[in-house]
C-alpha cells in the first residue's frame, strides 16, 4: 500500500505541495504531469523518501526503487555487472535482459551504449532489485519518439506486476500508456485519468542473494584502478617507498642484540665463549670492565653452573716453519682429569703430525714454563681450514675466536696447574698484599709498585697466618723492629671505589692480619708463608692470574637472556659487533629512527587517504546511485577498504621483497667490509613483519574513518532534485 496523507512541502516561502491526500493502486502505470517547476520531481522524491515533507506523511509498506533521468549507471562496469550488483540470481538476470532486449549486449561497457539502451538498463536494474514500486523521473527525456515508445512498451508489460510512477511532461505518452494520470497544479493533484489496477501476471523473481555482495564490491574496486591507472600507480609508488623505508627503520629501531647473538652462536662450531662485565663506581662515575676475578666469577656462577665455567690463559706455542704467531688459548677445567689435551690442529701445527699422545709440550704461562704430557688429541675438521689459517690473514682475523677457542685450544685441569706451581714453589706476585700500607689509601695500597711476592715455606715451620719476611724487605722497611710483630691487611671491600679493585685478591678475606715471626733465609720471595696460607692464596690466585673466563652454553636462548639481564656480555671479537651495533642504535639515532618511522607511516596513510578521498569525490554521484539502490554505507565503504587493502598488500609484499634484498646486501657489506664477522647483524624477525603489517593495517583503518563520514554525508536525493 502506498498513500499520502495531508502532504505539504515548502521550499523557504514557496509552497510546492499543499495538503495532498491520495492512495495509489497496487499495480499499473501512474503518470505525474504538470508544468515545469510545478513540483513533479519533488512529489516522487517525497514518495521515495529522498526528501522529507514539511507536514503530513507518506504511508508505504512496499519497497521502492528509482530509475533516474540521467540513468546513473556505474560507468566502469559492464551491462550485466550493473544488474548483478543488485544480488539477483543469474537466471533472473538473463530473464530481465531478454525481457528488455539487452541480452545481446550483456558484456558491453556502459560507455558504448546508446541512450535508449542505457534507459532500458536502468529499468532492468530496478527490476532486478525486485521492489514493489518503481519511480521513474522523465525516463524518455533523452530519447526520441521511437525509442520512447519501445521503452514504454516494456514498461507497460512490467506494470502488470508492479506499480510504476512516472514523472513526464509528455502528455501523448501519458494518454497512450498511463493507467492513471495525476496533474500537479498550484500544489494540488488533479485526476486526469483513472482506471482499475491490473492483476499480476508475469513471472516474479526468485529468491536472491544480498545486494552488492563482496564479489561486486571487489569488482567495483578493480574498476576504480582500471579507470585511473596512473593515479593508482602513483599511490602504489609512494606507498611502496614509504613502506620500504618503514621496513628499514623497523629493522634498525627494533634491532635485538640477543637475537643476533643467538644467530651468531648457532652458526659457530665452538663450545666456549669468553665473557666480561662492567662494574659501575658511583663515586667517580666510571665503568670498570672485568673478565676475571672472584666477584665476576661469583656473578657468572649465579647464572651458569660451575661445571660450565672455565678460565683460560693465552699461551705461547713454540714457533714452527710457518712463523705465524697464533693466539692459542689454554682452557682450564675444574675437573679431576690429568694431562694435557690438544686439538689435531695444534698437534699438526707443532709436530706436523697428529699422533702425539705421550709427547711432552712446554707451555709458557705468565712468563713461567711448564712441561705437560699430552694425553689426548681432540679431533676437529682442521683439514678444511688449516691452509686458510696459514695463508689467508683476512680469513684468520675474521675467524680469530674460532681459532682461540676451538682449533687452537688446549685443555688442562686446574689441579694440574696448581701441582706444577707447587712443585716449582711458584711465587705469587700480588697487588694489595703490602701490609705495611694498610693504613694508606686504597690506590696506594693496591699500586703495582707496591707488589709483594709470596712464596711457600717448604720447611713447614710456619702455620696459618704466620709469615717471615726477606732480609731485603726488612732492610728497606723495618727499623730494628723485634718479632713477632702483627700487621693488619686492608679490607679492600670497604674502599669507596671498591669496583676499581675487583681483579685483586682481598687478603683480608683469608686472614685479617699476619704475624711476622722472623726473617727468612730465602731471599727469593718478599714474604714466606705457611703451606695452608699458600694453598688458600693459590685458590684465589687461580681467579686472578688468568686472562679471562669462558662459558659453555647449554640453552643458548635462555643463557643469553640471563646473561644480558645481569649485564654480562660476550667478549669474543666476533660477538662484540652485536653490542657495538646496539650501542650505536641506542644513541640518538634510535630516537631519530622512531621519529622517521612515525613520519613515514603518516606519509603512507596520507597518500592512501587522499587517494580514497579523491575517488569518493570523483564517484560521489555513483555512490548516491548505490544508496538509492538500498546499498548500505558500510558496503559502499567496503569498496574503498578493498581498494586500500589492494594498495597496502601489494606494496607491503613488494616492499618486503625489495627490503629483504636490500637487507641482505647491507648485511653482507657490514659483515665483510666493516665488522669482519661471519654472521648477519640484522635478522629478519617475524615480529618485525607483524609490527609492520599491524602498523599499516591500523593506519588503513584510520585512513578510512573520514571517508566513511564522507560517504554518509552524500545525499542520494541530489541525483533527482530540481533546483527551484
Amino acid at each position: 500500500m502506498l498513500k499520502i496523507s495531508n502532504l505539504t512541502k515548502k521550499y523557504k516561502d514557496r509552497l510546492i505541495l499543499d495538503n495532498i491526500t491520495y492512495s495509489f493502486n497496487e499495480t499499473g502505470i501512474y503518470f505525474i504531469t504538470g508544468k515545469s517547476g510545478s513540483g513533479k520531481s519533488t512529489f516522487i522524491n517525497l514518495l521515495g523518501r529522498l526528501e522529507k515533507p514539511t507536514s503530513g506523511e507518506v504511508i508505504c509498506d512496499k519497497t521502492i526503487t528509482y530509475v533516474f533521468q540521467e540513468y546513473n549507471l556505474l560507468s566502469d562496469l559492464s551491462v550485466i555487472d550493473n544488474i548483478a550488483l543488485t544480488g539477483a540470481k543469474e537466471e533472473d538476470i538473463k530473464e530481465i535482459l531478454t525481457l528488455l532486449d539487452l541480452n545481446i549486449i550483456e558484456k558491453t561497457s556502459i560507455k558504448y551504449l546508446s541512450g535508449g539502451e542505457k534507459q532500458r538498463l536502468a529499468i532492468a536494474r530496478a527490476l532486478a532489485m525486485d521492489t514493489d514500486i518503481i519511480l521513474l523521473d522523465e525516463p524518455t527525456g533523452n530519447l526520441d519518439k521511437e525509442n520512447a515508445k519501445i521503452l514504454f512498451d516494456c514498461l507497460k508489460n512490467i506494470s502488470k506486476m508492479k506499480l510504476l510512477i512516472v514523472v513526464s511532461h509528455d502528455l501523448e505518452l501519458a494518454n497512450l500508456y498511463g493507467d492513471n494520470i495525476l496533474n500537479i497544479n498550484n500544489g494540488s493533484i488533479e485526476k486526469i485519468k483513472e482506471i482499475k489496477e491490473y492483476q499480476k501476471s508475469i513471472v516474479v523473481l526468485k529468491d536472491k542473494k544480498k545486494t552488492f555482495d563482496l564479489k561486486y564490491q571487489f569488482k567495483y574496486s578493480l574498476s576504480l584502478i582500471k579507470a585511473r591507472p596512473i593515479k593508482f600507480g602513483l599511490t602504489i609508488l609512494l606507498s611502496f617507498f614509504s613502506i620500504l623505508l618503514l621496513f628499514i627503520c623497523f629493522n634498525l629501531t627494533f634491532y635485538n642484540k640477543n637475537n643476533t647473538l643467538k644467530n651468531a652462536i648457532n652458526q659457530t662450531n665452538r663450545e666456549y665463549y669468553s665473557v666480561s662485565k662492567d662494574y659501575y663506581n658511583e663515586n667517580n662515575y666510571t665503568n670498570y670492565s672485568y673478565q676475571k676475578g672472584k666477584t665476576f666469577y661469583n656473578d657468572i656462577n649465579t647464572l651458569i653452573n660451575s661445571e660450565n665455567i672455565f678460565s683460560y690463559v693465552k699461551v705461547n706455542i713454540p714457533d714452527n716453519t710457518y712463523h705465524i704467531n697464533f693466539p692459542f688459548n689454554l682452557i682450564i677445567k675444574n675437573d679431576n682429569t690429568s694431562g694435557l689435551k690438544i686439538t689435531d690442529f695444534v698437534a699438526y701445527y707443532i709436530f706436523d703430525r697428529i699422533d702425539v699422545e705421550n709427547e711432552e709440550l712446554s707451555l709458557n704461562i705468565n712468563n713461567n714454563n711448564y712441561n705437560f704430557k699430552i694425553t689426548e688429541v681432540i679431533e676437529t675438521d682442521y683439514q678444511n681450514v688449516y691452509t686458510k689459517y696459514m695463508s689467508d690473514e683476512e680469513y684468520r682475523n675474521k675467524n680469530i675466536d674460532d681459532l682461540k677457542f676451538y682449533y687452537g685450544a688446549l685443555y688442562i685441569s686446574q689441579n694440574d696447574i696448581n701441582e706444577k706451581m707447587q712443585e716449582n714453589n711458584f711465587g705469587l706476585n700480588l697487588r694489595g698484599a703490602n701490609f705495611l700500607l694498610s693504613k694508606d689509601n686504597t690506590l696506594t695500597y693496591c699500586s703495582n709498585y707496591m707488589k709483594l711476592t709470596y712464596g711457600k715455606d717448604n720447611s713447614s715451620t710456619l702455620i696459618k697466618n704466620e709469615i717471615m719476611i726477606s732480609q731485603k724487605f726488612y732492610n728497606s722497611y723495618f727499623n730494628n723492629n723485634t718479632f713477632p710483630y702483627k700487621f693488619d691487611y686492608k679490607n679492600i671491600k670497604e674502599s669507596e671505589n671498591y669496583n676499581s679493585y675487583l681483579d685483586i685478591i682481598n687478603l683480608y678475606e683469608i686472614y685479617e692480619s699476619v704475624n711476622i715471626v722472623g726473617i727468612a733465609q730465602n731471599n727469593d720471595y718478599d714474604v714466606l708463608i705457611s703451606e695452608e696460607f699458600y694453598n688458600s692464596l693459590l685458590n684465589e690466585y687461580s681467579k686472578i692470574n688468568i686472562d679471562g673466563y669462558c662459558i659453555k652454553l647449554l640453552n643458548v636462548k635462555k643463557d643469553i637472556s640471563n646473561l644480558d639481564k645481569n649485564n654480562i656480555i660476550f667478549s669474543d671479537n666476533d660477538l662484540i659487533a652485536c653490542y657495538t651495533m646496539d650501542d650505536f642504535l641506542n644513541s640518538l639515532l634510535k630516537t631519530a629512527l622512531i621519529i622517521v618511522s612515525v613520519i613515514v607511516l603518516l606519509l603512507t596513510l596520507l597518500s592512501l587517504y587522499f587517494s580514497i578521498i579523491g575517488f569518493i569525490d570523483k564517484k560521489s554521484k555513483e555512490i548516491g546511485v548505490l544508496k538509492c539502490l538500498n546499498i548500505s554505507n558500510f558496503k559502499i565503504l567496503n569498496i574503498f577498504i578493498i581498494y586500500g587493502f589492494l594498495v597496502t598488500i601489494s606494496t607491503f609484499i613488494l616492499s618486503i621483497i625489495v627490503g629483504n634484498i636490500m637487507l641482505f646486501i647491507f648485511n653482507n657489506y657490514l659483515s665483510n667490509e666493516v665488522l669482519f664477522i661471519n654472521y648477519k647483524i640484522f635478522i629478519q624477525s617475524f615480529n618485525i613483519y607483524i609490527a609492520l603489517f599491524a602498523s599499516i593495517f591500523m593506519g588503513l583503518l584510520i585512513a578510512i574513518l573520514n571517508p566513511y563520514y564522507q560517504i554518509r554525508k552524500i545525499d542520494p536525493a541530489i541525483l533527482v532534485k530540481i533546483n527551484y
